[in-house]
C-alpha cells in the first residue's frame, strides 16, 4: 500500500491525546500546519504529523506507521 501523505484532524487529535477542537485551535494558532481541503476540512501533512509524533513521544525515530500499528490505512 502506498505511503500516506496526509492525516485527518481526528487522527492528529488521537496522536496528541487531545480533542479535535483542540487540534483546530492549534491550527488557528499556527502550532500545527495543515492543508485546507474543500472549505472546512483540514488535513495534516505527513511531515507535520511525524514531527508532532516525535515531539509527543520524545523518540526522534518515531514514524507515522507506529501510530497505526505498522498499518497504513486510508
Amino acid at each position: 500500500m502506498p505511503e500516506r501523505l496526509t492525516f485527518t484532524t481526528a487522527e492528529t487529535a488521537s496522536l496528541l491525546g487531545i480533542s479535535q477542537s483542540g487540534v483546530y485551535g492549534m491550527i488557528r494558532q499556527g502550532v500545527i500546519r495543515s492543508v485546507n481541503i474543500g472549505g472546512s476540512r483540514r488535513l495534516v501533512p505527513r511531515a507535520e504529523f511525524e514531527r508532532l509524533g516525535r515531539e509527543a513521544s520524545g523518540d526522534p525515530t518515531w514514524t507515522a506507521e507506529r501510530a497505526f500499528g505498522g498499518e497504513q490505512t486510508q
